[in-house]
C-alpha cells in the first residue's frame, strides 16, 4: 500500500523506483521468511524515481506523493539468490512533513492468489490519512 493505495504494491514498479538510488549499498546477509537475502539500503529522491515511470505511472505517483509532500525516500530491500526481493520496505526520511512506512513481504512468485476485499468500515485510503484527499479507497 502506498499513500494512493497503488505505489508499493507492484514488485516492477518497486523495483524502478529502487533504481532510482544513487547511494544503495549492502548493509549484510539476513534470513527474511526462512529465505537466505542480502540486505541493501539507501535513498531515492522523487525527481529521480518519477523518471523512472511511464507516463501514467509518473503521473499517478506524482500526484500521490507530491500531496503528501515526499522529497526523498528511505528504503531497504533484501534479495534472495534468485535476485527476487522478498522484503522492501520504503520510509520518509526524519524531519519530512509527514511520516510513512511500508513493509512488504513477498512470500511465492507465480503462483495463483485469492484475494478477499475487506469491507469499507476497514479500509483507510492512505491519502486521506495524509491530507492528501484520495480517489482510490477500494470497497
Amino acid at each position: 500500500m502506498s499513500v494512493s493505495g497503488r505505489q508499493f504494491d507492484d514488485p516492477a514498479l518497486n523495483t524502478k523506483l529502487l533504481t532510482a538510488s544513487k547511494d544503495v549499498r549492502q548493509v549484510g546477509q539476513e534470513t527474511v521468511g526462512g529465505v537466505r537475502t542480502t540486505h541493501y539500503e539507501g535513498t531515492y529522491s522523487m525527481t529521480d524515481a518519477l523518471a523512472k515511470l511511464s507516463g501514467d505511472q509518473r503521473a499517478q505517483a506524482q500526484k500521490s506523493f507530491g500531496e503528501a509532500g515526499f522529497d526523498k525516500l528511505n528504503f531497504d530491500v533484501w534479495v534472495d539468490g534468485r535476485q527476487l526481493p522478498r522484503r522492501v520496505t520504503v520510509a520518509t526520511p526524519s524531519g519530512a512533513k509527514a511520516a510513512m512506512k511500508v513493509t512488504i513481504d513477498y512470500t511465492a512468485f507465480n503462483v495463483p492468489v485469492s484475494v478477499t476485499v475487506p469491507p469499507k468500515s476497514q479500509v483507510t485510503d492512505g491519502a486521506d490519512m495524509l491530507g492528501g484527499g484520495g480517489q482510490n479507497t477500494p470497497g
